[in-house]
C-alpha cells in the first residue's frame, strides 16, 4: 500500500512538473512573439539609421548635427560629401584664426574637435600646440558650391 502511495505521489509530482513546463514555454512562446514585433520595428530602425549613415559618411572625429535635407541640398550644389567636405574646407582655412601661432607653432583648426552645429553654423577649436581657442562661424553655400566662410565669435580661454 505504501508502495502504491508512492508512486501515485510520483505520477502526481511529474504531472505538476510537467503542467508547469508547459505552461512557461506557452507563455514564453508568446513572449517570442511579442519580442519578434519589437524586432521588427528596431530592425527598420536600424535600416533607416543605416541608410542614413551611408548617405553621409563624415570624417573621423567630425561631429554632424546636419539634417538629412541638409546634405541633399549640399549635394545638389556640389559638395560631394558634405561633412568630409565642410571639414577638408576649413581645415585650409587658417586665415579665419584671429591670432598668431607664439612660439614657432603655427595656428590650425583641430579635425576631431570639430562640430557642423547645422546648416549655417560650425563650432571648431584651434591651437598652435601652446594656446587653445575656440570659434563660431557661420558658412554658407553657394549654388556652385564653393563654401564661405565667417568668423561669428572666438575665444581665448
Amino acid at each position: 500500500m505504501k508502495e502504491r502511495i508512492f508512486w501515485l505521489v510520483c505520477v502526481i509530482v511529474a504531472g505538476l512538473v510537467a503542467a508547469f513546463f508547459w505552461m512557461t514555454g506557452t507563455r514564453n512562446a508568446e513572449r517570442l512573439v511579442i519580442a519578434d514585433g519589437k524586432n521588427t520595428r528596431h530592425l527598420a530602425t536600424i535600416d533607416s539609421l543605416r541608410e542614413r549613415v551611408l548617405l553621409e559618411p563624415k570624417a573621423a572625429g567630425v561631429k554632424s548635427n546636419l539634417r538629412r535635407s541638409d546634405v541633399l541640398l549640399f549635394k545638389k550644389k556640389g559638395l560631394r560629401q558634405p561633412v568630409d567636405d565642410l571639414t577638408e574646407d576649413l581645415m585650409g582655412r587658417r586665415d579665419l584664426i584671429p591670432i598668431d601661432g607664439v612660439l614657432g607653432g603655427t595656428m590650425a583648426f583641430v579635425k576631431n574637435e570639430m562640430v557642423i552645429l547645422n546648416d549655417k553654423w560650425v563650432f571648431a577649436s584651434f591651437n598652435d600646440g601652446h594656446m587653445l581657442g575656440r570659434a563660431l562661424l557661420e558658412y554658407e553655400v553657394s549654388e556652385d558650391g564653393k563654401i564661405s566662410w565667417g568668423m561669428i565669435a572666438y575665444d581665448i580661454p
